[in-house]
């Protein structure tokens, strides 16, 4: 069965990598974007484009390659560094975003495009949970910036000249082997610092955690299809958790002994409360999603395999991502 060749930009970060490493397995043709691909993850027979976009040389690599789909992962992940330099967001993601569309629009005309996009372009809904009619009112330039890049995939794909097809997946709170930021990180981080975890916000904050291999099961199903069948899906569990519950839950996978508390300390930019009808996301995953406590579970065994040693405990501990 001949397998359609997949571009995979953000390759080299977390949810990218993900998507690259389950599709190598599937044996896939790769076509991998990012700046700091590791020869594992580059190996075999990927084409290889070790720069950070936009860059003008995208033009060269997806004419050389051809792409039928793109799994468009590049972009920041950060919203409270959004805050303190929006222009560099702006850069990172819109700019980024239609310099990869102007590439794919001249020299790959036919191709299937998958943008992650995130949750945060919904901002703070007044009604729950959050469907695909649920109007997007982000409250962060990141979540700002996330909808400009959707937009341009919009028009892409209406422009009489393309027969690009691309679909903005909205993914909630992505959780998994590989990450290294958000809150998960964080109260890991902060494990290792001593017997009290000090956590911000109240910790009666809601969120929808899915685990990256579910996405990346997901990616698998729609590319094996050959079909998009929406032009917005909400990537989640369905399963609204507290911020305090996922602590605990969190702290006990790793073995912690100490205690934690929360501040009280509320960020810009941030929702208090996430829930979302993933009824969508639960299909094109077969049904089958890993449970929150076996995903978690999962994660903390990476994490204590990856940074169990005293040294790796240093360099987490130096981390202020």
């Amino acid at each position: 069965m001949h397998l359609p060749t997949v571009l995979i930009t953000g390759a080299s970060g977390f949810l990218g990598g993900t998507i690259a490493s389950v599709l190598s397995q599937r044996g896939f043709p790769l076509c991998l974007c990012g700046s700091k691909l590791s020869e594992s993850l580059a190996g075999g027979q990927a084409k290889v484009f070790r720069e950070r976009l936009p860059s003008r040389k995208i033009q060269e690599f997806v004419a050389a390659t051809q792409p039928d789909w793109v799994v468009h992962c590049a972009g920041p992940a950060r919203v409270a560094a959004s805050f303190k330099d929006p222009p560099a967001d702006f850069l990172n993601s819109v700019t980024a975003t239609d310099c990869l569309y102007q590439a794919i629009e001249r020299h790959a005309p036919n191709a299937k495009v998958l943008f992650m996009s995130s949750a945060a372009v919904y901002g703070q809904p007044y009604q729950l949970p959050i469907t695909q009619e649920t109007p997007p009112e982000p409250i962060s330039p990141y979540g700002e910036h996330k909808l400009q890049c959707e937009r341009l995939g919009n028009d892409l794909r209406a422009r009489s000249s393309s027969r690009i097809e691309v679909s903005n997946w909205r993914i909630f709170s992505a959780y998994g082997p590989r990450l290294q930021k958000q809150v998960l990180w964080d109260i890991f981080r902060k494990s290792l610092a001593g017997d009290e975890v000090v956590l911000d916000g109240t910790g009666h904050e809601t969120r929808d955690l899915i685990y990256s291999l579910d996405i990346a099961k997901v990616v698998l199903q729609v590319i094996t299809s050959g079909q998009i069948s929406q032009e917005i899906v909400n990537i989640g569990s369905g399963r609204s958790v507290s911020i305090a519950t996922l602590a605990k839950l969190f702290l006990e996978s790793l073995d912690y002994r100490g205690s934690f508390r929360f501040s009280g300390i509320r960020h810009q930019g941030v929702p208090q409360q996430w829930s979302v009808d993933a009824g969508d996301c639960r299909q094109l995953c077969g049904g089958q999603m890993i449970s929150l406590e076996n995903g978690i579970a999962s994660y903390a065994q990476w994490l204590k395999r990856e940074f169990g040693g005293s040294q790796y405990a240093n360099r987490v501990l130096a981390d202020t991502g």
